[in-house]
């Protein structure tokens, strides 16, 4: 109920090819599982490789980022405005943070997709001194995107689902801590880096968001944990393991 008609139509198409005898591969154990129960199909899992973005840190801010965002804290969401995403309970979780850290910003960064309207009504629901610290960016080219992840003082990722995850590794590759919900692949991929929440527990989500905006020596944590968790992934190991599936797949044919 919660996909786009075109990953609807995905689906379709999947399942002639499992009955066509295709081998499914997923990028995360949390997929794979879902891939037994729904397919009911033997997957292999191999994970995928770090984001391919520089671990540097942006220092000039590009023009399309306002420069107030320079001088404040601010949480960072990253995505297309699509259901899966669940911007409408991190805006609630962020009307809560709001009137707890009296200078803390909003960035919601990423097209309008099927959940732009509940995301602008959940929007018209805040106090208008919270709403004016909210910051809509729909167009994000890569100078944007680099220099939000360096600067922000967390991610949010409140997913209802996710099947890997990359935004996770790009905010750890650049040093900042990160707060998700405990949906599909999340707790998989981030590892202990992560502060984890349920994707409907809206309380929980602005505590810990508030939690990594107070306190120092949880967000030294988190990021030193993040870079930890990022070594993890190899784009190598991602190569060898195709490599050998895709020999194993030609020798059984």
């Amino acid at each position: 109920d919660e996909a786009h008609p075109d990953v609807d139509r995905a689906g379709r198409v999947l399942r002639r090819a499992v009955e066509q005898g295709a081998t499914v591969v997923t990028s995360s154990t949390a997929t794979s599982d879902r891939v037994r129960e729904i397919l009911a199909v033997e997957p292999v899992t191999i994970r995928l490789g770090p984001p391919l973005t520089p671990a540097t840190t942006v220092t000039d801010r590009p023009p399309s980022v306002e420069s107030v965002l320079e001088t404040t804290p601010f949480v960072l969401s990253i995505g297309t405005a699509e259901r899966r995403k669940n911007l409408p309970r991190l805006i609630d979780a962020f009307a809560r943070l709001g009137t707890e850290h009296e200078s803390v910003r909003l960035v919601l960064a990423g097209r309008d997709g099927d959940d732009a309207g509940a995301v602008a009504r959940a929007l018209a629901r805040l106090d208008p001194a919270i709403r004016h610290r909210v910051h809509r960016m729909t167009t994000v080219d890569d100078a944007a995107k680099h220099w939000l992840l360096h600067h922000a003082t967390a991610l949010a990722y409140p997913s209802l689902d996710e099947g890997f995850g990359f935004p996770i590794l790009e905010a750890q590759l650049a040093g900042t801590p990160v707060v998700a919900s405990s949906a599909g692949s999340i707790p998989e991929i981030g590892g202990s880096a992560v502060l984890l929440s349920l994707p409907s527990d809206v309380d929980a989500l602005a505590a810990n968001l508030y939690w990594v905006l107070t306190s120092e020596s949880q967000r030294d944590r988190l990021i030193r944990l993040g870079r930890r968790n990022v070594e993890r992934f190899s784009w190598d190991s991602t190569a060898r393991d195709l490599r050998t599936l895709y020999h194993r797949l030609a020798e059984e044919a």
